[in-house]
């Protein structure tokens, strides 16, 4: 009978052992305001917290007070006023969390300092720190230190990377970098991977652009759509690239450059420098110039009209290789065909 006994109490206590913590967990009494808990349990729940819950190892379902640390088991599933600092999961934040080192899975309010993760973001995050992602930013985040993931909103100023930045989306200053822009980069000072949306002031580099580029004052890498002013440098001006009007270099054009103030380095067989103004070099021309007042260098291709009868001081080719349709101005070196001249062939080699 003892033996009988004993292998039963033996069993019981082996099954209860055998149990799952949360078979222990307690629904505790909610906390009302005023009032302190220094603990909330790992495993306890809590419904509703009006008060303060110093330390948060279980669960708060509602927070309407103040959780000061909510700890890396612990978990507040509705939060309506403070988490002073977040270390686990704020399920949805309708309040305020002070700093989160955890996640917070919607944010609807306000979350000051992020170190972890922000899933779904619809109100504001102050600072995304180095080491803090902001997964989908439908709202603002105003300093972005880290990781925003798809930006359909505001980023006020971006010192780490917007890997998208989609049509809705605004970064207002980059210093850091956005990788695939849709949307809107007010001033770059950073880097701009893919532009297919707008560069509004670019100061620093725009690798590939298939947008707009308002006014470029450093680098355009690769231009595939608009560069409305340059004033610095556009390495390659691409086929279906243009470039409105040229205060700086273009390295290789290859596109369109509307009106040329100053440099184009190499007009390929594709490309068209429509108007090179007074102030204008196309060093190397094997494509069209449709219209120069300044200096073509060596011409392969074709210059259609080489100065006017009233502004035809400064028109110049220097060499010509190729076809001068009208000269009213200069052309030093003649080695193929100008077709109409009323200005000045210095040393003709070949066709008048």
């Amino acid at each position: 009978m003892k033996t009988k006994r004993f292998v039963s109490t033996l069993l019981a206590l082996l099954l209860v052992c055998s149990l799952p913590v949360s078979a222990f967990a307690d629904t505790v009494a909610d906390n009302p305001a005023g009032t302190t808990v220094p603990e909330n349990s790992k495993g306890n729940t809590m419904s509703t917290n009006n008060g303060t819950v110093t330390d948060n190892n279980g669960t708060v379902t509602t927070n309407k007070g103040e959780v000061t640390t909510n700890s890396s088991s612990g978990t507040v599933t509705t939060n309506t006023h403070t988490v002073t600092t977040n270390n686990g999961t704020v399920t949805t934040n309708n309040g305020i969390v002070d700093t989160n080192n955890g996640t917070v899975s919607i944010n609807n309010f306000a979350v000051g300092t992020n170190n972890g993760t922000v899933s779904s973001n619809r109100g504001e995050v102050t600072t995304n720190s180095s080491s803090g992602t902001v997964t989908d930013n439908n709202n603002t985040v105003t300093t972005n230190d880290g990781t925003v993931g798809t930006n359909n909103k505001t980023v006020g100023t971006n010192n780490g990377t917007v890997s998208t930045n989609s049509n809705n989306g605004t970064v207002s200053i980059n210093y850091g970098t956005v990788e695939t822009n849709y949307g809107t980069v007010g001033t770059n000072r950073g880097a701009v991977t893919t532009n297919n949306g707008e560069v509004n002031v670019n100061n620093d580099t725009v690798n590939i652009n298939n947008g707009k580029v308002t006014i470029n004052n450093k680098t355009v890498t690769t231009n595939n759509n608009m560069v409305a002013k340059n004033n610095e440098n556009v390495k390659t001006n691409e086929e279906n690239g243009t470039v409105d009007t040229n205060n700086g270099t273009v390295d290789t054009n290859k596109g369109m450059v509307s009106t040329n103030l100053e440099t184009v380095d190499k007009n390929s067989t594709t490309g068209t420098v429509d108007y090179n103004h007074i102030t204008g070099t196309v060093s190397t021309n094997e494509g069209t110039v449709t219209k120069n007042c300044g200096t073509v260098g060596t011409n392969n291709g074709t210059v259609f009209k080489n100065g006017t009868e009233t502004n035809h001081d400064k028109a110049i080719v220097t060499t010509n290789n190729g076809n001068v349709e009208t000269n009213c101005g200069t052309v030093t070196d003649n080695y193929d065909l100008v077709y109409l001249n009323h200005g000045t062939v210095t040393n003709n080699n070949k066709n008048v």
